[in-house]
């Protein structure tokens, strides 16, 4: 599957307004992100982001890995995670449940973290935030 474009992400979003107003199906298939998970995030978004199709940001999905040892992510409240500026969680896929980010949501291992920034550029930042640590013993 490629990676989703600019105007991917633009489809995304126009989808997810509309999603979010009825009951029409809106087709979410060119999303990487499952159509569940588009789909509650957009209803999410309606209700509490009203200026959304302001921002564009990038829409970006990282999978959870290690422990509270080796992961500067794993069993830390997602709230107070030092995440790059203009980057926020919008949801936490947990196996098949979906949840929205409170201040007591705690990462945990294989959690599937999806994340909003509004600068593409610090994506690696984000990468090196999620990123395990070698211990050697």
């Amino acid at each position: 599957m490629r990676p989703p474009s600019d105007g991917d992400f633009s489809t995304m979003v126009t989808g997810i307004r509309a999603l979010a107003r009825s009951s029409v199906p809106v087709n979410v298939t060119s999303s990487p992100v499952p159509p569940a998970v588009v789909i509650e995030t957009a209803k999410y978004i309606e209700r509490n982001i009203p200026n959304f199709e302001i921002l564009t940001p990038e829409a970006i999905e990282i999978i959870a890995h290690g422990n509270d040892q080796t992961s500067q992510v794993v069993g830390r409240k997602a709230k107070a995670l030092p995440l790059p500026e203009g980057a926020s969680i919008g949801a936490i896929l947990r196996r098949d449940e979906l949840l929205f980010v409170t201040s007591d949501t705690v990462v945990e291992t294989d959690d599937r973290v999806i994340l909003f920034l509004l600068d593409k550029r610090r994506i690696s930042e984000v990468e090196r935030l999620f990123q395990v640590k070698s211990i050697f013993l």
